[in-house]
């Protein structure tokens, strides 16, 4: 708690004080206050010649390794975050500097391959070069897009270009380094939703942390690679890093399905099926019947009416944003007979979307899964 001051009681600012004589200038610049040296005077010249170099030899660090992280490393830890039932967004930032190009961008397809398993996720997908030309980014798509896996990349976002930041250790000479922008940018999406929610685009809000971009680009090429689901980031005088673009990298080969397209209907759609299975999950060794799917259309509609409240679904009323069918229809005797249960969810996002149908299935063995039909 900052301390008291009396009414009309003057404030003091001393700036651009000498450490050395600190005691005579404080006496002479200020009407309050008097500074008294404790202990023995120093003696002698003080030099100040820069930072030292300071050596710990009895420290012995054990169970690690200086080498650097192997593609290998990358896809155990892929493998250890499919079972993180929280993960929201995935950003490998250092994987362009540890490995090749060639191997960063199969790693990075096969954790797109993991996210669209789970359907509740994104990947945060850097280019591997800081400053390439629009025609090299839009060759650099399409390179990604050519996988050799067989992935749908409504949920990878690729931000572009990389970001100027302070470099600690570079001294007068390098005061700046380049960093891919992925960690930047999830750090962006997490304060948005923190501040908005989900459902809004993470777009046109300052990034935090850069101090420039490392390359330009004119109006016409931003727009050309927002088309190729690049979003831009650019500098703007006066308001910092901006965000421009909310697309993922999904391209419809007939361009007439907008329903993977932008960023914010993707986490929205993820934000659900987190909170579904999180309500869900209780009830999977429940019995197969009609009080189930009472319980389980009351857990959805919980989950479904706080996205309501939130701004998330639009619609005058709930009913007009959402329904919640888990009956004898969608649970026919076949399907009760294999240990089954299924629950439809007709949803509309607060975005410019049609209906988005969700199906939540509970199996006998324990399972539950949510996928978008």
């Amino acid at each position: 708690m900052p301390p008291s001051r009396a009414p009309e009681e003057p404030v003091e600012h001393l700036i651009g004080l000498d450490p050395e004589k600190i005691v005579e200038q404080v006496a002479v610049r200020s009407e309050l206050i008097r500074i008294e040296p404790v202990g023995p005077a120093i003696t002698g010249t003080v030099v100040h010649d820069g930072p030292h170099l300071l050596y710990w030899n009895d420290i012995v660090l054990g169970s690690g390794a200086d080498s650097t992280p192997s593609g290998a490393d990358y896809l155990a830890g892929l493998d250890r975050l499919a079972d993180e039932a929280e993960v929201a967004l995935v950003a490998m930032p250092d994987l362009i500097r540890d490995v090749a190009a060639n191997d960063a961008i199969e790693i990075q397809q096969q954790a797109v391959a993991q996210a669209e398993l789970l359907h509740d996720r994104l990947v945060l997908v850097d280019l591997p070069v800081p400053d390439f030309a629009s025609t090299a980014v839009a060759g650099w798509a399409n390179k990604f897009r050519s996988s050799k896996i067989d992935v749908n990349l409504r949920a990878a976002v690729a931000y572009y270009p990389w970001l100027s930041v302070q470099d600690p250790f570079g001294g007068i000479n390098r005061p700046l380094r380049a960093l891919p922008p992925s960690g930047h940018v999830a750090g962006l999406i997490s304060r948005y939703d923190r501040e908005r929610g989900a459902h809004y685009t993470p777009a046109n809000a300052t990034l935090d942390g850069a101090i420039d971009v490392t390359a330009g680009y004119a109006l016409s090429e931003r727009a050309a690679l927002n088309e190729l689901g690049v979003n831009v980031l650019r500098c703007v005088p006066g308001r910092g890093i901006q965000v421009w673009g909310g697309r993922t990298l999904h391209k419809d080969p007939l361009g007439d399905d907008n329903r993977w397209l932008y960023i914010a209907h993707r986490r929205l759609i993820h934000r659900l099926i987190r909170g579904i299975r999180q309500v869900a999950e209780p009830l999977v060794f429940e019995n197969n019947d009609a009080v189930l799917w009472l319980l389980l259309t009351r857990a959805v509609t919980t989950i479904l009416s706080e996205a309501y409240t939130a701004g998330g679904l639009k619609g005058a009323r709930p009913e007009q944003a959402f329904r919640v069918r888990c009956d004898a229809t969608t649970n026919p005797e076949e399907e009760r007979d294999l240990g089954r249960v299924l629950c439809e969810i007709d949803l509309a996002p607060a975005v410019p979307m049609e209906f988005i149908t969700l199906r939540v299935a509970l199996s006998a063995s324990g399972t539950l899964d949510v996928f978008e039909k």
